[in-house]
């Protein structure tokens, strides 16, 4: 076999383009307004906008994944404008990416835009029925509405897509962890 396929072989040149997004990444996520960086060869650059960081750090904005990424980081910071955006921007190229409308529809959901999030996340649940995680917002969702029994169907969901997504994880032979 050649080392091109083994699952998971990755180049040196994969590598790197991984390694150097994943450092682009986490460059753009700090604050951007009068934030001061340190280039490798120790010279001082002021941003002023996140284009000019972008540019600066080789982000390539074509990248889908980048921005998908992105739109997850700043949802787990708080950022949910900069996260919704993020999100758009996937789903104009890809409408049906079911992560992309999982992610903006639980920013939705923590905005309070219920209609938006509800549409959301069926259309990420009717792209990908196996996703607990759906399952869980649409919980969410119905619970923060007042409607208990859909809240309740879809927590159940949950918990049985889950439970078979750990048994597929776990090796045989190992106890599973209760939920």
């Amino acid at each position: 076999h050649s080392p091109s396929q083994i699952v998971g072989w990755r180049s040196p040149f994969e590598r790197d383009t991984q390694e150097r997004n994943h450092r682009a990444f986490a460059m753009l996520a700090e604050p951007v307004e009068h934030s001061l960086e340190v280039c490798s060869d120790f010279c001082r650059l002021a941003f002023v906008d996140t284009a000019s960081k972008e540019r600066h750090f080789g982000f390539d904005p074509s990248l889908l994944e980048a921005h998908y990424e992105l739109g997850m980081l700043a949802r787990k910071e708080g950022r949910t404008a900069e996260g919704i955006q993020r999100f758009e921007t996937v789903l104009q190229k890809q409408p049906g990416n079911p992560k992309a409308l999982l992610g903006i529809g639980t920013l939705y959901l923590e905005e309070g835009q219920f209609d938006k999030a509800h549409a959301a996340l069926e259309r990420s649940q009717h792209a990908d029925a196996s996703e607990p995680e759906t399952e869980y917002q649409l919980a969410l969702l119905f619970t923060r509405m007042g409607k208990t029994d859909a809240a309740q169907q879809h927590m159940a969901r949950f918990r049985q897509l889950k439970q078979a997504r750990d048994n597929e994880l776990t090796p045989r032979g190992e106890q599973q962890k209760p939920m």
